[in-house]
């Protein structure tokens, strides 16, 4: 779950700066006014994924001030969100002018909700409900209307698919957010919760709002970051030394995040098989104290029934039944049995059995020891011999454990079952141990009934980090013992479990904590080897149960060192991205600059690059270039010039035969009127004579 709130978080803050750092004059949503909003959405809800990411991970902070701030940030956020649809489409749309200030009814509702419950679970729902769904769907109604009102503009294919990306994220993300909520007694939190829908997909509702949230991203990276509107076309923002920027820091950070991730899985597993196999070994070693423990104590009596002193009383014990039939003896030890069950402490027959060597020696000896409750030896028949107090029976020959210890004559370690003695009142166990003389013969047994708290106290004090604590399992299951009394007991354990605890000597499994809400238990098992009691099927198991969380700590520390490393070298490639793109976008951007010198006529512009590459050799082309362009254009201003001046000169011979045609014309003209005046003088002369006549 860290690591999915981590990603969560990261992606939405990505998500505002991306929104945030737009060119608003230049972008293509430069009318979207309000998307300023939906920045401080992405940055706020992303700090309070992060937020969330400190609770769980229980470091050394403190949670209250934390949990608070998760509690108001969360609204907080889908306020934006919320204020950003409502805002954008009211101004888009002046139909919906009314939705202006809609949000603030949710942000009351929260309000409210808080003042009458003075909890934070019911006003975060009510904040889900009726800020984050609403906001979510009318931010998509905001994004839809950007391609149905924007029809004159053509759109590049990619644009278009980021659009419709966030179209459609957010509204699933609105129902994942939304609508899916912790549990609680209200509305469809009670069938629609976290819980209910890990039940059905599997998976944690985080995974999917975290997969939302990458693809919003992903879209506004698509359409606000990396594309600027210019009249009627769309352009990619930075040109070519953007494209080598992103080209650079694309391949830095796939090959850094290859070369890095595998490192960390390796790394991953490697201390998480460390960590397993520490606590393995910590279970080993605490069931090895508890067999050694065991087994001393066991051979430390077996030691003792060898000694002549310890055989002696029970050899004496059954030459008296040597001239019984065995009805007598079993009727003389019936009978003796009833007296015995009667008599009190200061009875005769009782302190002659009681005051006898070997029950002083025996006394003294579970007085001493911090593991004996109660020994004593019965001859060969069950009749008590002698004993370290009174006991509830004389006659013990029909007792189970007898019976099993004396095996027909064999004889056998016996190893009971945990429970209460009934002489001491005492929880233990019961070893049967067989007396043999040096042939092997079984003339008698002993009984011991070990305190079993004597076996706790190696793990009473066992102790690993906050949660960590020893717990013992008998054959069965039962819980003998646990140094974490608030901790788990058999019926906490499913079947499935214990089978798999059952099936092997040593491992390891997870198992959900009782009681808890979702709280997770790594429980590494031992088996409790008594050797010498396998016949009975007496199988202990030392249980270590910690945390999840604090077990694999370290594994939650190597990713935040991981992330860290990964972030600095981000940053660092992103740097050096910039620097490389300069560079290598430098002599382009000269080029054409260069180019945009000669066709506006600056022939005299010259290429400053000095490298051997192609980008070189096309610079010194290009000032090749320009040197015969200008060459040329002066050869044409000579023939220009020449013919210029040829031009002028049969301009100024044309000008003066024009002048000559001129005023030859004149005269011609002038004498043509002449001529003209004097007919007609001649003919007004003319008409004068003939009137005379």
């Amino acid at each position: 779950m860290i690591t999915i709130y981590f990603f969560y978080g990261l992606s939405f803050l990505v998500m505002g700066i991306i929104i945030l750092s737009m060119a608003k004059k230049e972008d293509f949503f430069y009318w979207l006014k309000d998307i300023w909003l939906l920045g401080l959405f992405g940055i706020t809800h992303g700090l309070n994924e992060w937020i969330e990411l400190l609770i769980l991970s229980e470091g050394p902070y403190s949670s209250v001030f934390l949990r608070l701030l998760n509690h108001l940030l969360l609204p907080g956020s889908f306020v934006f969100l919320a204020a950003f649809g409502c805002q954008a489409l009211s101004r888009i749309d002046r139909r919906m002018r009314w939705l202006h200030l809609i949000w603030v009814s949710g942000l009351l509702g929260w309000v409210l909700g808080y003042i009458k419950t003075r909890e934070f679970l019911i006003p975060g729902i009510l904040a889900r409900y009726f800020i984050c769904f609403p906001g979510t769907i009318f931010s998509a109604m905001v994004f839809s209307l950007v391609i149905f009102r924007q029809r004159s503009i053509k759109l590049s294919k990619i644009v278009m698919a980021n659009l419709w990306l966030i179209i459609l994220i957010f509204p699933s993300y609105g129902f994942l957010s939304g609508l899916v909520t912790p549990e609680a007694n209200f509305l469809l939190a009670q069938t629609l919760n976290y819980e209910k829908f890990k039940y059905v997909t599997g998976i944690p509702v985080q995974f999917f709002r975290m997969v939302c949230a990458i693809f919003l991203t992903v879209g506004f990276g698509g359409i606000s970051s990396l594309f600027i509107y210019s009249g009627q076309e769309l352009k990619i923002r930075g040109g070519i030394k953007m494209k080598f920027v992103l080209l650079i820091v694309a391949l830095g950070i796939l090959i850094l995040g290859c070369g890095i991730g595998m490192t960390y899985r390796t790394s991953y597993q490697i201390l998480r098989r460390t960590i397993i196999q520490n606590y393995l070994q910590i279970a080993q070693m605490t069931a090895r104290t508890v067999e050694v423990s065991f087994d001393n104590d066991v051979k430390n009596i077996e030691e003792r029934l060898k000694s002549t002193f310890w055989r002696s009383p029970v050899i004496e014990s059954n030459l008296k039944y040597v001239s019984l039939s065995s009805r007598q003896i079993q009727g003389y030890l019936l009978a003796i049995d009833q007296e015995w069950i009667k008599a009190p402490q200061n009875d005769l027959l009782v302190k002659n059995y009681l005051g006898n060597q070997m029950s002083v020696r025996l006394f003294e000896l579970a007085e001493h020891s911090e593991n004996i409750g109660e020994i004593f030896l019965t001859d060969q028949y069950g009749g008590l011999v002698a004993a370290s107090g009174k006991t509830s029976d004389f006659y013990q020959a029909d007792e189970e454990w007898w019976q099993k210890t004396y095996a027909d004559g064999k004889g056998r370690v016996y190893f009971g079952s945990v429970e209460i003695d009934a002489s001491t009142g005492v929880k233990g166990l019961t070893v049967g141990l067989p007396i043999k003389k040096n042939n092997g013969e079984v003339i008698g047994v002993c009984k011991m009934f070990i305190d079993i708290n004597h076996y706790f106290t190696k793990l009473e004090n066992f102790k690993i980090g906050k949660t960590g604590h020893a717990m013992l399992l008998d054959q069965d299951g039962s819980m003998l013992y646990d140094s974490d009394l608030s901790a788990l007991d058999r019926g906490k354990i499913s079947q499935a479990e214990f089978k798999r605890i059952s099936e092997n000597t040593d491992g390891w499994f997870i198992l959900e904590r009782a009681g808890s809400k979702g709280e997770q238990m790594f429980m590494a098992f031992s088996v409790v080897d008594f050797e010498k009691v396998v016949e009975e099927k007496r199988v202990w198991r030392v249980l270590i149960g910690q945390s999840v969380k604090e077990v694999f700590g370290p594994l939650d520390r190597l990713f935040f060192r991981y992330f860290i490393v990964v972030i600095v070298m981000v940053i660092i490639m992103s740097f050096l991205g910039v620097i490389f793109g300069e560079r290598l976008s430098k002599p382009i951007v000269e080029l054409s600059r260069a180019a945009g010198h000669i066709s506006e006529g600056n022939l005299d512009y010259r290429i400053h690059i000095r490298s051997n590459d192609e980008i070189g050799q096309l610079a010194q082309s290009f000032n090749q270039m320009a040197v015969k362009l200008k060459e040329l254009y002066s050869n044409m201003e000579n023939q220009i010039r020449r013919r210029t001046s040829q031009l002028g000169e049969a301009k100024e011979i044309l000008e003066r035969r024009v002048e000559e045609l001129e005023q030859i014309n004149k005269v011609t003209i002038g004498r043509e009127l002449k001529m003209v005046e004097l007919k007609k003088e001649i003919e007004r002369l003319k008409e004068k004579s003939n009137e005379k006549k």
